[in-house]
């Protein structure tokens, strides 16, 4: 019998993990042009992730945002 408990969820999506990330930087003060500018994506991109209307972000946006995010996190 196979059964998930919560300790063993699945971890979240790449999208909802950008999506907290994303959140973090505009508490920060950051704008969703800068985060835009430093992940080499379009503002609208960030957007959508942002409210989590982006579902299968695509290897090549997806490797841009993690890069760009890193940086923002001093990384």
């Amino acid at each position: 019998m196979c059964h998930t408990s919560p300790m063993h969820r699945p971890p979240p999506s790449v999208e909802a993990r950008f999506a907290v990330e994303i959140a973090l930087l505009l508490d920060r003060g950051l704008s969703l042009g800068d985060i835009a500018k430093e992940c080499a994506v379009s503002r609208q991109t960030i957007w959508r992730l942002a409210v989590g209307d982006a579902r299968k972000v695509s290897w090549e946006v997806g490797s841009k945002v993690e890069k760009g995010l890193g940086r923002l996190r001093g990384e």
